[in-house]
């Protein structure tokens, strides 16, 4: 039996050492704190009587080949053991190695133009001297220790003009319009969040910043935002809003979803009272982003008098809060129960906004890369849903082949609950699943494509919306975690699903929750990243059927829709529906359009395949969906 006394990685002095023989098992018991040898070999007794040894244990137990699976760590009083083990000892050990003393920090990337709040201060950034206080409550620096983007990931800005000379963008950045060049603060403010060029000790760092980037102006709408997806962008930020639905637009987004691109807006910059509903942000198959603050722990934390206004106790840009401001009508230093309320105008909030990012003040706002003596500020949305974009390109750039279903709830459940704030009760249901953390999205999805790694779904509260996670992970833990009322949950894992304290599933009528284990399940990380479109492939002799189709949505109430993404051509001929019990349900055949429009209306609650022939009665599509 190997007894660990401490944890392991403690101040203690440490080393590797590897046994001769795989059979070695040091035969050790512990007393008073250290580890006592117990075998019959004197030379290894001498060892343990001579020195305090504390931990004795294998050092990689995940190990498969020889040499690592034969290597131990040890712990120890002293630093002078490496030869003892290979010369006196060295009839069991064949190897040692002195790796020093303390614990390991689990460190976060922080580039060399991340501003004042990096490891070492102003002291060690050699861009601008920004507070990044926003990027720090979104946990970005532990994103970067995953990705810091794939050129092959493009985030694309509907946006006013930028400078495309500029050393953040250039070799990175495509127009895709006449741009002159420009010194507008918010087309590169936008731009500048979502992707500037980190650890060039020049300005600042954007989120994914080495992922490529697009532009096209913000007056070709929606036209632009088809071009961008047509172009293979697969993150598209739109930090502007229109007050008027159309059923035109929400078709062109319907166009860019089957494309493969995922649009991100901002919801709007109105009193969070009046809860107006602005567009691209409020049509569906768009990821409305919102606003909260981000700099202060606690209201109290800047807290000052304000005698307008009938006399208040005033706080700015608290993490958590859905206001630039807030405020309470007694002096907390004397009544301990102050309570702080939302005040005046912040972002929009209604019930399409999904998620809040880090408000954007003039405490945070972008200098304007080529001007250093010129601030732009912005304190809504405009520099929220880069922030959103960004988070997504690094996202994509771990797993390529994110739908926008799985890269939505990866977003939502990594995001931080601030329900638990008095003042943003008021606000209930109309700011989406929280604030924005790119560490925890970004480690999310990491964690569960990675077969060695544990994938924890954690310390949220969701009563609407629809998940779906696929992991390879070795365990998904869901704990401290609530999914209730609409909510629907759909968790596919090749191992273990472990549900843990503070699990509650219980949607209502209108959700559910699937919790099931496939073997066989594979996650392809590489896709092509978007399709492409009709007017630019035009061939008869299809290699690759199956890529042809879309499939939308996967989760459904009525509709579904299948269409050709890459030609005019009807290739499909036939189409199925079966239960998970492969029993047949629905049938189509003789399809003549290259767009398919399946009712599914009457269908019970639950997990379908789809399969999809061509004329030769060849499987040319397969995938899942869900009726609610």
């Amino acid at each position: 039996m190997v007894i660990i006394v401490s944890l392991g990685w403690g101040q203690n002095h440490q080393y590797y050492v590897t046994a001769i023989s795989e059979s070695f098992t040091p035969e050790v018991t512990e007393s008073g704190g250290v580890l006592v040898y117990t075998g019959k070999d004197r030379k290894l007794s001498a060892l343990f009587n001579d020195h305090d040894i504390y931990v004795f244990v294998k050092a990689f137990p995940s190990a498969r080949g020889s040499e690592f699976k034969r290597t131990y760590y040890v712990e120890a009083n002293t630093n002078t053991l490496e030869t003892s083990f290979t010369q006196d000892l060295g009839h069991v050990f064949n190897f040692a190695e002195y790796i020093g003393s303390g614990t390991p920090e689990l460190l976060s990337t922080y580039p060399n133009d991340y501003g004042q709040t990096g490891p070492q201060g102003a002291g060690f950034n050699l861009g601008y001297n920004l507070n990044l206080h926003a990027f720090d409550y979104a946990e970005l620096p532990t994103a970067w220790d995953y990705t810091t983007g794939d050129s092959s990931i493009v985030v694309g800005i509907s946006d006013a003009q930028i400078d495309l000379t500029d050393p953040e963008f250039s070799g990175r950045i495509t127009s895709l319009d006449n741009n002159a060049p420009s010194v507008d603060g918010h087309g590169l403010n936008v731009l500048a969040l979502a992707g500037a060029k980190g650890d060039n000790a020049n300005a600042s760092v954007g989120y994914c910043y080495d992922c490529d980037l697009n532009h096209i102006r913000w007056t070709t709408r929606y036209d632009g935002i088809l071009a961008l997806s047509y172009a293979g962008v697969r993150v598209i930020n739109c930090s502007w809003a229109e007050d008027q639905y159309s059923e035109m637009e929400q078709k062109i987004i319907d166009s860019v979803y089957a494309n493969n691109s995922i649009v991100v807006a901002g919801a709007g910059n109105t009193p969070f009272t009046e809860g107006k509903v602005f567009y691209p942000a409020s049509y569906n198959k768009v990821i409305s982003a919102s606003s909260v603050g981000a700099k202060y722990d606690q209201p109290t934390d800047s807290i000052y008098f304000d005698p307008a206004n009938g006399g208040s106790w005033r706080s700015e840009n608290v993490k958590g809060y859905l206001t630039y401001r807030v405020e309470s009508f007694t002096d907390p230093a004397v009544d301990p129960n102050a309570v702080f309320r939302l005040t005046g105008s912040t972002a929009t909030l209604n019930d399409a906004v999904d998620i809040v990012a880090p408000m954007g003040t003039y405490l945070y706002g972008r200098i304007v890369l080529n001007n250093p003596n010129r601030i732009y500020a912005q304190v809504e949305t405009s520099s929220s849903a880069p922030q959103v974009s960004g988070t997504l390109g690094l996202m994509l750039s771990l797993n390529s082949c994110l739908s926008f279903e799985e890269a939505e709830s990866i977003l939502k459940a990594g995001s931080t609950y601030i329900g638990n704030i008095t003042a943003n009760q008021v606000a209930s249901g109309k700011y989406g699943s929280g604030a924005l953390n790119a560490g925890n999205s970004v480690k999310l999805t990491h964690d569960l494509m990675e077969p060695l790694e544990t994938a924890y779904i954690e310390n949220q509260k969701f009563n609407r919306w629809d998940f779906i996670f696929n992991a390879v992970s070795e365990e998904v833990v869901i704990q401290n975690q609530e999914f209730s009322d609409a909510s629907t949950l759909t968790l596919n894992s090749k191992n273990e699903i472990t549900l843990g304290e503070g699990t509650i599933l219980l949607p209502d009528q209108d959700g559910f929750a699937v919790l099931s284990i496939d073997p066989t399940l594979v996650i392809d990380t590489n896709c092509t990243t978007v399709n492409p479109t009709s007017n630019e492939v035009k061939k008869k002799n299809f290699e690759h059927e199956e890529s042809l189709y879309k499939v939308y949505p996967t989760l459904v109430q009525k509709d579904i829709n299948v269409i050709n993404t890459i030609s005019d051509d009807v290739i499909l001929k036939k189409l199925v529906i079966y239960d998970i019990f492969n029993q047949l349900i629905l049938s189509k055949e003789k399809i003549t359009t290259s767009e398919i429009l399946l009712d599914v209306s009457k269908l019970a609650p639950g997990i379908y395949i789809l399969k999809g022939f061509d004329f030769k009665k060849e499987t040319i599509l397969s995938t899942k969906f869900i009726k609610r």
